[in-house]
């Protein structure tokens, strides 16, 4: 899904082969599920269907799909799945066949509030919407392999997608599984020792359109021209929430989304270009 990924792990009398193949599964599922690349994939077979057709999709796109909606309701739509086409349009996803389009005018307000979460595994179309659940859907595929490994005996890991991360247990020397969170300069790069968590990080720095005006990131958000947040990191329980809120945060800007953060309880870092880096409440004891 055009992205890089990484298992590392600590299991010195297990086979490396039906590990490997039980993390290629979750590839092979998430493709099938939530690949805007692919023309089969259950979101594009859901992006091309007519108005009220109503299309087969898996377990896993329904937990996904659910949690969407439900950040999407709590940032009013500052996280939003339905930005399929205005994604396609600044060329962060590629052309597809679709039979739907959203108009210009209402790209980034697009209806996610007309979804309803698939009744036994079905999902409606209800007309003029296009999804792209990329920014949640790695997350969930994160977790995934970490279930992957733990059904394989392994409990020492660090699993990672496209930079967003779940670790538990240690490295073989006794330490911790460290990861770093970079910062516009280098002397205020954060590490974090990663023992049964998630951490995401979601910015304006890895993936951009340039124009002949203007860098347009791939994460919209409304104080796109007037702040210099660069990055929203989030710790959580689970990598598909981790990497929901910290989109969702980084595109409602910093003052909202730091309030929201200590609203939630959620364990937040906030990264600037020009200012010292701001931590909600809830992560601020992991700090000290």
């Amino acid at each position: 899904m055009g992205t890089n990924w990484s298992a590392q792990f600590y299991a010195p009398d297990l086979p490396i082969g039906p590990i490997q193949n039980s993390i290629h599964d979750v590839f092979e599922a998430a493709i099938e599920n939530f690949s805007n690349w692919s023309s089969n994939s259950s979101i594009s077979r859901f992006n091309r269907a007519n108005t009220l057709q109503e299309i087969n999709v898996a377990n896993d796109v329904t937990t996904v799909l659910s949690k969407a909606l439900e950040i999407a309701d709590a940032t009013n739509g500052a996280f939003n799945p339905c930005l399929g086409e205005h994604a396609k349009n600044l060329t962060f996803v590629p052309e597809a066949e679709t039979s739907t389009s959203v108009s210009g005018h209402n790209q980034l307000n697009a209806h996610w509030r007309q979804l309803e979460v698939p009744n036994n595994n079905r999902l409606t179309q209800p007309g003029n919407i296009q999804l792209d659940l990329s920014a949640i859907a790695k997350g969930y595929a994160v977790d995934q392999m970490a279930q992957a490994l733990e059904s394989n005996g392994v409990h020492s890991y660090l699993v990672e997608i496209g930079g967003e991360f779940v670790g538990k247990g240690v490295h073989s020397s006794g330490l911790p599984w460290w990861v770093q969170i970079n910062a516009s300069e280098p002397e205020n790069n954060i590490r974090v020792a990663l023992c049964g968590k998630a951490l995401a990080t979601s910015g304006s720095g890895e993936r951009y359109l340039k124009t002949a005006d203007q860098i347009v990131p791939h994460i919209q958000h409304k104080h796109l021209n007037n702040n210099s947040l660069t990055s929203v990191s989030i710790l959580h329980e689970n990598c598909m929430e981790a990497d929901a809120w910290a989109t969702a945060l980084f595109a409602m800007g910093d003052k909202e989304g730091l309030k929201l953060a200590d609203d939630l309880q959620l364990m937040a870092l906030f990264q600037f270009k020009d200012q010292h880096h701001l931590i909600s409440k809830a992560l601020l004891p992991l700090t000290q």
